[in-house]
């Protein structure tokens, strides 16, 4: 996980993110306190945000260098 996040910090801080929602999904689950219908329902409170990005970037298009014919 950490190579992600060196290679790009946006995906690895949301690998991160969805590790935790799935880490609570198996702590929720393992709760023998809970009914299976409590479970069901704290398991479908679960968000996860997802973060897109979006990189500008330059494609060095030079208009000026064709000829229109």
């Amino acid at each position: 996980m950490e190579d992600v996040m060196k290679i790009d910090p946006v995906v690895g801080e949301t690998l991160l993110r969805l590790q935790e929602i799935v880490n609570k999904k198996h702590e929720i689950e393992k709760d023998q306190t809970l009914s299976p219908v409590e479970k069901s329902k704290k398991i479908q409170e679960l968000t996860f945000k997802v973060i897109f990005s979006c990189r500008k970037f330059s494609l060095n298009l030079n208009y000026r260098d064709r000829v229109l014919k």
